[in-house]
């Protein structure tokens, strides 16, 4: 059927694979992972392609989800595999995403608040100055955990969309840096004191993942190595989880999809366009074969000169008498027409010579 609303859109275009998953679960059916498949599919290179993609797998996932929980009471009498845990864990996901914003703004105020500003409470509870990097900046919290992410979100209702994912790009990095105060901040508040809601935060992340790639490992031993990409992980937390959001809720009307644009040519029939197409690239190597498989087989072939012609049908005594033998070598089938009524009135021409022959 096709889409009438817009989240039947999202749900039907922007995440088909997740939508026919869900319908396979609803209707009874056991989804299973497997490690070992492998597909070919387009995946991005680059931060640009990232953002384009996740702008639209974030709604949709966002909607299948919410599908899933309207529902859960019938999927769970009518499957056998959908467990009240699974359930519990769909709606933690949902609501996770609507929070992240959020949480991450907050876990990067408290931690500038400890590296930048400085005030990091010592066992008696007690503020105690330290040196800090940035003194001067006393509202530094306040400036990334809300006045960016604000002005990011007004930009990207204005701004096209190249003009937002490069904006984004250049604040990951600034976050980058932030991120490293953060973390340094967090590490010493550790250290002064381990019960707060922060250290509870990282904690519960890192538990996570890391808890994912042993629960992996089995399968697929390269998890753990991949654990170690946490550290650039916890640098992306906030272009993942802000400006990623705020970048695909800015821009949910867009149907493309993301991945296989490519910018349009002033010149459409441009070859040097065309040749970077995959289906002209599969055609041109089709093209390759064929005339490769015949310039073998000419190869193999003898050359003309080293066939022997045909040996001429035996004749009668008077036939050689007649006229000489004479061998028709037809190139069509026109000429081979033609050469057989020549044929048969040569042989009605000689008999009758011979009836009159004998005759006489």
């Amino acid at each position: 059927s096709e889409a009438e609303t817009g989240i039947a859109f999202l749900q039907y275009e922007m995440g088909e694979d997740r939508l026919l998953c869900t319908l396979l679960v609803e209707n009874g059916y056991k989804l299973s992972y497997c490690p070992s498949a492998e597909a070919f599919t387009y995946v991005p290179d680059t931060f640009e392609i990232f953002f384009k993609q996740r702008r639209r797998w974030n709604p949709s996932t966002l909607m299948n989800n919410i599908r899933f929980l309207k529902n859960a009471g019938e999927i769970m009498k009518s499957s056998h595999i959908v467990s009240f845990p699974f359930i519990v864990y769909v709606a933690a996901s949902v609501v996770v995403s609507f929070l992240a914003p959020a949480s991450t703004a907050l876990v990067v105020m408290g931690g500038l608040q400890y590296a930048v500003v400085g005030i990091i409470p010592d066992e008696n509870g007690t503020a105690t100055s330290v040196g800090t990097l940035v003194s001067s900046l006393a509202g530094a919290e306040v400036t990334f955990g809300i006045v960016l992410p604000i002005l990011y979100f007004f930009f990207c209702l204005v701004l096209k969309v190249d003009a937002q994912i490069a904006l984004a790009k250049w604040l990951g990095y600034l976050y980058g840096l932030v991120m490293t105060l953060v973390t340094v901040g967090l590490t010493a508040n550790f250290a002064a004191n381990f019960y707060t809601a922060d250290t509870y935060y990282i904690l519960f992340l890192i538990g996570i993942f890391f808890s994912a790639a042993l629960l992996d490992a089995p399968w697929n031993p390269r998890s753990i190595l991949a654990f170690l990409c946490g550290i650039l992980y916890l640098l992306a937390i906030p272009t993942a989880n802000m400006f990623l959001f705020i970048f695909s809720l800015a821009n949910i009307h867009l149907t493309s999809w993301g991945t296989r644009e490519r910018k349009a040519s002033n010149n459409e029939g441009n070859i040097a366009d065309r040749f970077f197409e995959p289906a002209f690239l599969d055609s041109i190597r089709s093209l390759c074969k064929s005339k490769k498989a015949e310039v073998r087989r000419a190869d193999q072939a003898p050359p003309h000169s080293a066939v022997a012609p045909p040996a001429p049908l035996p004749l009668s005594q008077s036939q050689s008498q007649s006229r000489l033998p004479v061998r028709l070598t037809p190139s069509n089938s026109d000429d081979l027409g033609r050469a057989a009524s020549a044929a048969e009135a040569m042989e009605r021409g000689e008999a009758h010579q011979m009836g009159g022959a004998g005759m006489g």
